[in-house]
């Protein structure tokens, strides 16, 4: 029969990893969403040349500078967003089981193996939640960047159509 202790155990190992496969998930999804920052700045980007190609001309050919100013500063801030949303996947240095910790674990169990699975579970898991941290804050910078392009562009577009006379 269980005891009250071994069922506490048993809830907390849930826990534990119910909270690891949770910061799992969260890494993939920042992954994805990084992975989508640089595709939209890439179909952004073109769009940007797009309209600079087509954009409000003076009678000699040449675009206006401040729609050029604006166009070129929007092309520089999808760049830093989309380089920023790539190294959201760059390796991170996370903990890991040694083989060598898991074997000596294995053949020398002590007197509590569960304090010491635990100990390397909690481990794991702070390590995952920092690399993930530092994930976020990369997504975040990705996106603002990307807003702040996509506003340059918007007043390089309104740039054009006011100096046009639309």
């Amino acid at each position: 029969m269980a005891t009250p202790e071994s069922n506490g155990r048993q809830v907390l190992v849930a826990l534990l990893e119910d909270q690891l496969s949770e910061e799992r998930k969260i890494k993939e999804s920042l992954i994805q969403r990084g992975n989508a920052v640089v595709s939209s700045s890439g179909v952004l980007v073109a769009l940007a040349l797009g309209a600079a190609s087509v954009s409000g001309r003076d009678s000699k050919g040449h675009v206006p500078a401040s729609v050029a100013a604006l166009t070129i500063a929007a092309l520089a801030l999808f760049v830093a967003a989309a380089v920023t949303a790539l190294s959201v996947n760059i390796p991170r240095r996370q903990s890991t089981l040694s083989t060598r910790w898991l074997q000596e674990a294995w053949d020398n169990p002590g007197p509590d193996p569960f304090s010491a699975s635990h100990s390397a579970r909690l481990d794991l898991l702070d390590s995952l939640r920092g690399a993930n941290r530092s994930a976020a804050r990369l997504l975040l910078c990705s996106l603002v960047l990307e807003v702040a392009a996509v506003s340059m562009l918007s007043l390089a577009v309104a740039a054009t159509l006011v100096q046009a006379g639309i």
